[in-house]
Parts: structure tokens; sequence; C-alpha cells
């Protein structure tokens, strides 16, 4: 991933609520490298992680127009330097799906937290995938 695309990630507020036990990631689709985001992010998939006191917490992956999916955490690591999930899920149609999460290392300004989402295989920051991001925690200043 270009480094300007990843950079990007500290313009890209939602406006998902956030909460100490519940973080909420807003997901974009990039189909290429080329691909550029919306400001703020297009939510073509939300990913719910909630710490529920064991060391993965609990994923529900949820889709536009479609009942929430609790998902099943694994343990992965790709050698992304700001941490990783993985978990599994099946779709309503009955597809089964497993999901790689690439967390980044670089702290943003207004406190929101980014990654990059890819299914099948696990990918670091590489399209096609997804750029997600929680919403900022704190005001940013000039």
């Amino acid at each position: 991933m270009s480094i300007a695309l990843f950079l990007q990630i500290a313009a890209l507020a939602t406006s998902s609520p956030a909460g100490d036990a519940l973080e909420v990631y807003t997901c974009e689709h990039l189909a290429s490298e080329s691909s550029k985001p919306h400001e703020p992010l297009r939510p073509d998939l939300t990913l719910q992680h909630k710490a529920n006191g064991s060391a993965d917490g609990s994923w529900t992956v949820i889709w536009p127009g479609k009942a929430p999916i609790e998902a099943q955490t694994f343990s992965a690591e790709f050698g992304s330097v700001g941490g990783s999930a993985a978990f599994r899920w099946v779709e309503d149609n009955g597809h089964k799906r497993v999901g790689f999460l690439s967390f980044s290392d670089l702290e943003i300004p207004d406190g929101s937290k980014g990654a990059f989402f890819s299914m099948g295989e696990p990918s670091l920051w590489q399209p096609p995938g997804f750029l997600c991001a929680t919403s900022p925690t704190k005001k940013s200043t000039p």
C-alpha cells in the first residue's frame, strides 16, 4: 500500500459510536492500490470488537442491510507491526468466511485507530480489502 493511502487514515474519521468496551470499525472496500477512500469512510462493512475478558475479545461482522454475525476468533500472526486479529464466521447464505485484521502502529492525532481487513488470506495493507477506522476519541487541535 502506498504511504499516501496509509497516511490518509488520520483524516478518515467516522461517526460510529465508541465506548470503553466496544470498538467500532467502519470499513470501506478498496479494489486496488489506486482506489481512493472517501472522507469519511464509506461504510461497506462494520466490524465491532468487544473486550470480554478473553485475550482476543469477540468480533461481530455487519454488512449493510444485514443482521450482525458473531465471529469466532483464532490465533494468526502474519507480520503486522501494529498487531493482528483473525476470525471466521458463516454468512446467512451458508458461505464460510475468514477475515484478517492488520492494525496500524501509527498514532493518529484524533485518537482513532486504523486497520486493514482482508478476507481469505492475510494482507499487510495491500488491496483488495477494506480500509478501516474507529471514531475519533479526542478533538484535533490545529
